[in-house]
C-alpha cells in the first residue's frame, strides 16, 4: 500500500445513508442525531383478536431473558384443564369439566356462626 493510499484512508470520513429513524405506534423514540433509542408502548397498539396460530413476544427467563416469540396455543396449553370437581357438605353435588362445571349447595345444611339454617 502506498503512502498516498494510507493518508487517504486516515483522512477519509465515513458517511452512512441513514438520516433519521422515525416510529409509529406502538414504537416510540427515534431521532436524527446521536445515540437513538426505541421503546415499545403496548397500550398504543391496535386491538387484535388473538387466535391459537398468533405469536406473542416474551422474555424467556430460562434463556438469559432473551426476547423470543411464542405461539398463543402453546401458552394456553400450559394453563391446563379442570377434569373434575368434588365437593363436601354443604355441597351436595358437583361435577363436569372445563368449561361446564356445576356445583349445587344444600342451603339447609349451611352453618354460619354456629347456627344451622333450614
Amino acid at each position: 500500500m502506498t503512502l498516498q493510499r494510507i493518508e487517504q484512508r486516515i483522512t477519509q470520513t465515513s458517511v452512512g445513508d441513514i438520516s433519521a429513524v422515525t416510529t409509529t405506534a406502538p414504537l416510540q423514540g427515534g431521532g436524527t442525531t446521536g445515540d437513538l433509542a426505541l421503546t415499545l408502548a403496548p397500550f398504543t397498539a391496535t386491538l387484535a383478536t388473538a387466535t391459537a396460530a398468533d405469536y406473542v413476544v416474551i422474555s424467556d427467563t430460562d434463556d438469559s431473558n432473551a426476547v423470543k416469540k411464542a405461539l398463543i396455543s402453546d401458552i394456553t396449553a400450559l394453563a391446563g384443564t379442570v377434569t373434575s370437581v368434588t365437593g363436601t357438605a354443604p355441597i351436595v353435588s358437583s361435577g363436569g369439566a372445563t368449561p361446564a362445571i356445576s356445583i349445587t349447595v344444600d342451603a339447609g345444611t349451611l352453618v354460619l356462626a354456629g347456627q344451622v339454617f333450614g
